[in-house]
């Protein structure tokens, strides 16, 4: 895809996997017209733009934050905030567990940027999978069945609890996202993926869980896996960009087991889907995930138990 005269979004501009992305991006020949960084943080986006000073030439960049998985009226709030206020909740609630409308889509923050700066192309290299599934619905779920047999639930309780789903989020995202996409008129999607483990099976002892490996890394793996499964069903939707989502862990297979490279170049396979043989997903290079969602996640799993 020539890049020259045209725009590109990158959302989690602000993590090292955006910021590499970000320098490639402005490294093409001719670079894009429009440069539009979206990270979860004021202050961290506007480091990134900064640090690419050097590499702007004549792109202009824009900078952009907020949670993009929310209604952009609570977009900017913590996550503490948010299920600390009745208002909040019912907003969310209605946006996420109710019907798809015009209303849904128009108050939800990715949305309205891309509606607003209507990209010619979209690199996303958020962690996803991260982002929903350590809100710890299995912590939630125990705190409320204990709350139940003491007859201490309330409605704030059961909202709580609802929230911190993590599938329901996912499949409301990729519904906004799809229709987001199509109105902007974007021609190409990328989404840098996740295994959630790193490529790693279960039998590795991990640090920062009880168990290995502990039931939220799971259901990491689990969301990345469904969103692949979302992601192969917007490449085939009409009106709908070049879809691809790259999964770094699938560049790994020249280093593993010969036994073991079947599996996982079939989840490749699976993973890097493409309307356009012209893309290659083959020549990715591993990265570090982006640490950006572990400030915001912070106060999720301070607040892990519902209180």
């Amino acid at each position: 895809m020539e890049l020259a005269d045209r725009t590109v979004m990158l959302l989690g501009g602000s993590g090292l996997v955006g910021h590499a992305v970000a320098r490639r991006v402005l490294a093409a020949t001719p670079p894009p017209r429009r440069l539009v960084l979206v990270a979860l943080f004021e202050d961290e986006v506007r480091a990134a733009a900064r640090a690419l000073e050097p590499d702007r030439g004549g792109v202009t960049i824009d900078v952009e934050w907020g949670n993009v998985f929310m209604p952009a009226p609570v977009a900017r709030l913590d996550i503490a905030t948010i299920m600390g206020d009745t208002e909040h909740r019912a907003l969310l609630l209605g946006d996420v567990l109710g019907d798809l409308t015009d209303a849904v889509l128009e108050r939800n923050l990715l949305f309205r940027l891309l509606v607003r700066y209507r990209p010619d192309a979209v690199v996303d290299s958020i962690n996803t999978a991260t982002a929903f599934a350590y809100q710890d619905i299995f912590q939630s779920a125990r705190t409320l069945l204990a709350r139940a047999r003491d007859g201490g639930v309330d409605r704030a309780t059961v909202e709580q609890h609802l929230l911190r789903m993590p599938l329901p989020q996912l499949i409301r995202h990729a519904q906004i996202i799809t229709e987001a996409l199509r109105r902007a008129g974007t021609q190409a999607y990328v989404k840098i993926g996740t295994s959630g483990t790193g490529g790693m099976g279960f039998n590795i002892p991990y640090t920062h869980s009880e168990e290995r490996p502990s039931a939220p890394l799971l259901t990491k793996s689990a969301i990345a896996g469904a969103h692949s499964m979302l992601l192969f069903l917007l490449g085939r939707t009409p009106d709908a960009p070049v879809t691809v989502e790259i999964k770094p862990t699938a560049t790994m297979t020249r280093l593993l087991p010969a036994q073991n490279r079947g599996a996982i170049s079939a989840g490749h396979s699976l993973a890097c889907t493409s309307m356009s043989a012209k893309m290659d997903c083959s020549r990715v290079t591993s990265s570090r995930p982006s640490p950006r969602w572990d400030r915001w996640n912070s106060s999720r799993r301070r607040k892990s138990r519902i209180t």
